[in-house]
């Protein structure tokens, strides 16, 4: 029924974040636990917190909506409902929920007198990047949601095409200090990476062409004829030896190790149609049982009537050290392992497949 401000708040906070954490690691000479608690103050200081924090931020924020229209998505998903994932899609049902299928949203940010500069500089440029880069909603990490900035007041111009778009946002991104150790979270680092990785006429499309994408990269394949396919396409089976550990899982062997594309976020749910074999894979920490996925879909609408289909990596630390990973299935019983690393190389190999992708950062 529309879009409610907390949301779109909340979404500043994370890109804020994301641009911030940087500059208050290096100013903490590399202290985690002292950057987490003067982050925290600064974005208390600016976006609010409870009362005891501190109450209101610096500036208040107002949505005004038009055109907003609303419904269930209807027609071909064949790619974008891999991306949807199980909760929002159906293979009977299709789309389970109704969307914000498109609409115009003029965000104000009112800021109170005597607001220092850098504060409001800092704000700025979280709206930019989520005008850019990020969405709201549900799987706006797969592109659903996503927001594309169109005008600004505090702007000469907006970017109307991929050029000036690569531009705008490596301007804001090249400012951020550079720092080699993986962030605590989902932010900016000299691990993060940024591509326009496709163009389009069509959003809807663009964003099926990128489902296809991940979908050939990551699958298996189900058994069709003694061929394994998917979505009637020979399967490229580049993660055969997740296959195998996730069958050997089933068959009642403890796995100690991760499959390689836990990189892309967990939870994995695992279904072998041969014996209706069924493997889940979750963090177990008390009140953590996700791990959402350090690449970030966007799909960009260009003032020029073309999109582009936008990728941001940010790698962080994978999980909290010592943090467990739980295998469940029929034939495992407390099976556990605190061996979380990932290989970053997985979503890398992923990105260069495709071939027109323009390097932002």
């Amino acid at each position: 029924d529309g879009i409610r401000p907390p949301s779109f708040k909340g979404a500043l906070r994370f890109w804020w974040r994301a641009l911030n954490w940087g500059r208050f690691y290096l100013e903490s000479g590399g202290n985690e636990t002292a950057a987490l608690r003067s982050m925290h103050a600064a974005e208390v200081h600016l976006f609010g917190g409870s009362a005891e924090q501190g109450g209101q931020g610096i500036f208040q924020l107002s949505l005004g909506q038009q055109n907003i229209r609303v419904g269930k998505i209807s027609g071909k998903c064949i790619w974008q409902s891999y991306l949807m994932g199980q909760g929002l899609w159906h293979f009977r049902d299709g789309c389970l929920r109704p969307a914000v299928l498109s609409g115009e949203i003029t965000a104000r940010l009112l800021f109170r007198p005597k607001s220092a500069d850098d504060d409001i500089e800092s704000v700025k440029n979280a709206l930019y990047c989520l005008g850019t880069l990020g969405g709201l909603g549900s799987r706006s990490r797969k592109g659903f949601g996503s927001l594309s900035l169109i005008s600004s007041n505090k702007l000469n111009s907006v970017p109307k095409n991929s050029g000036e778009f690569k531009t705008f946002v490596a301007n804001i991104i090249g400012s951020i200090p550079q720092q080699n150790a993986l962030p605590t979270f989902s932010a900016f680092s000299s691990w993060s990476r940024i591509e326009i990785s496709m163009t389009g006429s069509d959003a809807w499309d663009l964003l099926g062409a990128g489902g296809k994408e991940l979908q050939m990269y990551r699958s298996y394949g189900r058994n069709s004829g003694g061929v394994h396919k998917v979505n009637g396409l020979p399967a490229e089976q580049n993660f055969s030896e997740d296959h195998d550990l996730i069958r050997n899982a089933a068959a009642g062997t403890c796995p100690n190790e991760l499959p390689q594309r836990a990189v892309f976020g967990l939870p994995h749910n695992y279904f072998f149609s041969s014996d209706n074999a069924k493997v889940d894979i979750a963090p177990s920490a008390n009140k953590r049982t996700r791990r959402a996925s350090p690449l970030l879909m966007h799909v960009h609408a260009f003032p020029d009537g073309t999109f582009g289909l936008i990728h941001t990596l940010l790698p962080a630390k994978f999980l909290p050290e010592g943090d467990p990973v739980e295998f469940k299935a029929k034939k495992l019983t407390q099976c556990r392992t605190t061996n979380t690393e990932v290989d970053w190389e997985v979503i890398h190999e992923y990105l260069s497949r495709y071939q027109a992708r323009s390097v932002i950062y």
